[in-house]
């Protein structure tokens, strides 16, 4: 998936913003009009989450992140009702590398390892010491029933 640099600067804000906590975010927007895409930063809900159910959620927004799924269905409904879609699913790693961690799979997959989003993208966005430095996406493949890495 390409970005415009507003969009692109839009997800590097949010993750910076977040810093020196995961951030979380969708892109949604009409197929085929990539220039309509809107960038939506989400709530990273791990933190409560964690404070709730320490044992179900043993780790905290500073180390994984979690949307609030009410509002994920929420932004989901809205934007199937325009005609648009939920084309990208982005969050940060603060102090960490642009890679898919194996919670970030894990979370991604359902229980018999299928995406629980065929259709979209994840892209991971590298923080160091607040700054956004790198990012990539990473999309499913069928054939190879893992995700694919690309930078662009």
């Amino acid at each position: 998936m390409m970005l415009s640099g507003k969009q692109l600067k839009a997800v590097y804000e949010d993750c910076q913003r977040a810093y020196p906590k995961e951030a979380v975010g969708v892109v949604i927007g009409p197929p085929g009009l990539p220039h309509q895409d809107r960038v939506l930063a989400c709530q990273n809900v791990l933190d409560e989450l964690h404070r709730l159910d320490p044992e179900r959620h043993p780790r905290d927004a500073a180390s994984g992140f979690a949307i609030n799924p009410e509002r994920l269905l929420l932004i989901d409904a809205e934007t199937r009702a325009k005609g648009w879609r939920i084309k990208l699913i982005y969050h940060s790693h603060p102090n960490g590398s642009t890679e898919l961690s194996p919670a970030d799979r894990q979370s991604a997959l359902d229980f018999q390892g299928a995406p629980l989003h065929p259709s979209v993208e994840y892209m991971i966005v590298a923080v160091k010491d607040g700054r956004a430095v790198a990012h990539a996406f990473h999309t499913w493949n069928d054939e190879r029933k893992d995700f694919v890495r690309s930078e662009s």
